[in-house]
């Protein structure tokens, strides 16, 4: 719970006023310290507890927003307050009271409100008023009903992930068609350019697949199983290449997992390769020089097919040989966890520990990789990083030195960091897949009831 502090406000001074030397002007509803509470037993008599949506957009219009708490009374007002005074860029439209535990208001948000919390307060002709502390969130986030998380967007703002209960979706934003690709547990990670192919995991038995639509958007797709070894238990799909002309898939990446003793977490780093002349798939083992555990990264594909992700909890990258094989470079840092198309840039985190980790990026030097960048402000790491654009999506950001962290997403020359709002919760939201042009990002946030919802940015 955010605590906002609240100046000496006129509402306190007409307070004293009354007490003191027996009434002054005073002009609309006041917001009235709590710690004067008891100067007047009414202010007691109102509680806000909650709003719903617990949140709305920048530029929303008329958006209804039913207020709960107790102590309502007809003809009761109710205003969106920031840093202790009545907010200037949400307007209150209407106040309609339904009943003493109920009212819904009709308000505008003005397009450059800022993304943060706001209390509301309610106030009743009697005098009698409470506050609801951050209550209501301003975003530019928007919920993708039925889905958990989202994972990749396209420019076409077409979305893959995962379903609220099990399952892989696609989503059309400009449409606002949503589809079941698969009701089998897994999810989808990748989606292609035309929106037609997805990478994954799925089959219900945490298998690596590739999603397919021949039809138009709308119809069924098809799903093909790709080969891992026969010991492994498990795996996943979640990058891909495609070939600029035709948009036809042409590799993908992933991971390869297997039953490990100890602490020893076996796994590979696996690259398929489509084979024209049979439409079949080639693996190939990545290097991994002796360690236990390696793996692909979600989205961790360029162009060329150099790869990115990490190495027993060191972040690596994948280059190819011009031979079909692969040299495997280590960089300073825990995860290499995105790269942009040309292979100039990758974007990832300095620490394997949560609480010191920084997000990072490195930039392609010669033949090599320099040494890790950190970007500017709090943030713990960057996901993705933009085809086209290079803007980079960062995840548990600081802002205002309160608890609360934020996704956020930044542009060249990485020097101002920008915060994605949430949906109204009070958890951490998180930003994953980004489009080439930097146009959509995707990811997921919690309601203010808590619940894990699929969300997409555009701003």
């Amino acid at each position: 719970m955010i605590r906002v502090s609240r100046p000496f406000t006129k509402g306190v001074f007409a307070v004293v006023c009354g007490l003191v030397v027996g009434g002054c002007s005073d002009q609309g509803p006041a917001v009235i310290e709590p710690g004067l509470a008891s100067l007047s037993a009414k202010t007691t008599a109102v509680s806000v507890k909650a709003t719903d949506p617990g949140f709305g957009d920048q530029g929303q219009i008329h958006e209804t927003v039913t207020i709960t708490g107790s102590g309502f009374k007809d003809g009761a007002t109710a205003a969106w307050l920031r840093n202790g005074a009545v907010d200037q860029k949400i307007t209150v439209v209407s106040t309609q009271f339904v009943n003493s535990t109920t009212l819904v208001a009709v308000i505008d948000i003005a397009a450059d409100a800022p993304l943060d919390f706001r209390d509301v307060q309610v106030y009743n002709r009697d005098r009698t008023q409470g506050i609801g502390a951050a209550v209501f969130e301003v975003t530019q986030a928007h919920i993708i009903s039925g889905a958990l998380v989202a994972r990749d967007v396209n420019d076409n703002g077409e979305v893959t992930g995962s379903l609220s209960n099990g399952g892989t979706f696609y989503y059309n934003i400009l449409t606002g068609l949503f589809q079941t690709v698969s009701a089998a547990a897994g999810t989808g990670y990748e989606i292609s350019p035309r929106g037609d192919a997805i990478a994954g995991e799925g089959l219900g038995s945490g298998q690596p697949v590739l999603y397919r639509r021949t039809g138009q958007i709308g119809t069924a797709w098809t799903v093909t199983q790709l080969p891992i070894d026969p010991n492994a238990v498990s795996g996943v799909a979640d990058a891909m290449v495609t070939d600029p002309g035709t948009g036809e898939v042409t590799m993908l990446g992933g991971i390869e997992t297997f039953s490990g003793g100890g602490k020893c977490i076996v796994g590979n780093a696996v690259i398929w390769t489509v084979q024209a002349s049979t439409g079949t798939w080639q693996r190939t083992v990545l290097p991994k020089n002796g360690a236990c555990q390696s793996e692909l990264r979600p989205r961790g594909l360029s162009a060329n097919g150099t790869a990115v992700g990490r190495v027993d909890g060191v972040a690596a990258v994948w280059t190819p040989n011009g031979s079909g094989g692969y040299t495997l470079t280590l960089l300073d840092g825990a995860y290499a966890d995105g790269i942009d198309g040309s292979a100039s840039m990758i974007v990832g985190e300095s620490s394997s520990r949560r609480t010191a980790s920084v997000a990072v990026y490195w930039l392609a030097s010669g033949a090599g990789w320099g040494n890790a960048i950190p970007f500017t402000g709090s943030c713990i790491a960057s996901r993705d990083v933009a085809d086209v654009s290079r803007r980079v999506t960062l995840n548990n950001c600081s802002f205002g030195g309160n608890s609360v962290t934020y996704a956020a997403y930044m542009d060249p020359p990485y020097s101002s960091l920008t915060k994605l709002g949430g949906v109204g919760g009070h958890n951490d939201d998180f930003v994953s897949g980004i489009s080439p042009s930097g146009r959509y990002m995707v990811g997921y946030g919690f309601t203010s009831g808590s619940a894990k919802v699929g969300v997409y940015w555009s701003p």
